[in-house]
């Protein structure tokens, strides 16, 4: 990959050397680019540039090209390849990838925040005023066989932390999943009863538990916590500063 040697990259050559037969492929990784280096607050209009002529294309820095190869599809063979020459070319870019990666818990944050708040207008419109708080546990007594209290605590979680910001990707996807399948049963069987929804809540949750045991061979409550959410943006802002 002896294009690693610039310091800006053609999108076009990077689709040649990443193997997307599309263009369009390539278009999508670029939004997605844009959109990681948003979420950094990294300045994307300095790492990616729009080159007019006969055909469209881009320039990205060699940190964009990073994130590219990260955001693009592993299981293509020549995606993978492509990471490992850039690896090998740059060393030190092997210290970040995992908080890098952490970035991909940004979006499934966001997802589960706007889940959390459906779930809080299903338990609005089924009873109006309701004790919110001990049908949100529900969701933790049944995933975690703990409350939420002795979730953070088991952690070592700070108070006036969100336990969120501490879960991986699949954890947070969990959340997510058994938040929709509460509210698609909600909304097929039309419910209205607070104490049916703290029902559906429990058994979905401990579907969930019992998929978690299967996929991983552990239950929710013993998957490893991650570095902190916030803690992890900082270390990947850092390194592009001192690096790039």
């Amino acid at each position: 990959m002896s294009d690693l040697e610039n310091e800006r990259w053609s999108a076009r050559k990077l689709q040649e050397i990443t193997g997307y037969k599309s263009w369009e492929s390539v278009e999508g990784l670029i939004t997605k680019t844009v959109q990681f280096l948003l979420k950094l607050e990294i300045p994307f209009y300095d790492n990616i540039k729009h080159i007019d002529g006969e055909e469209d294309d881009f320039h990205l820095s060699k940190f964009s090209v990073f994130v590219f190869l990260l955001l693009a599809d592993s299981k293509k063979a020549s995606v993978s390849q492509a990471r490992k020459d850039f690896a090998h070319k740059y060393p030190y870019v092997s210290e970040v990838i995992p908080y890098l990666k952490s970035i991909r818990r940004v979006e499934l944050r966001e997802e589960l925040s706007f889940c959390n708040k459906k779930l809080t207008q299903a338990i609005a419109s089924a009873a109006g005023k309701a004790n919110y708080s001990k049908i949100i546990n529900a969701k933790y007594r049944s995933l975690y066989h703990m409350d939420h209290r002795e979730l953070m605590n088991q952690r070592s979680i700070p108070k006036e932390d969100s336990v969120f910001d501490y879960m991986g990707e699949y954890e947070l996807t969990l959340h997510i999943l058994l938040i929709r399948l509460t509210l698609s049963i909600i909304k097929k069987e039309e419910v209205k009863s607070i104490n049916k929804i703290e029902k559906i809540i429990l058994k979905t949750g401990e579907e969930c538990r019992e998929l978690t045991k299967n996929n991983l061979h552990v239950y929710p409550e013993h998957i490893v916590p991650q570095v902190e959410l916030r803690h992890a943006i900082a270390r990947v802002k850092d390194f592009y500063h001192l690096n790039f």
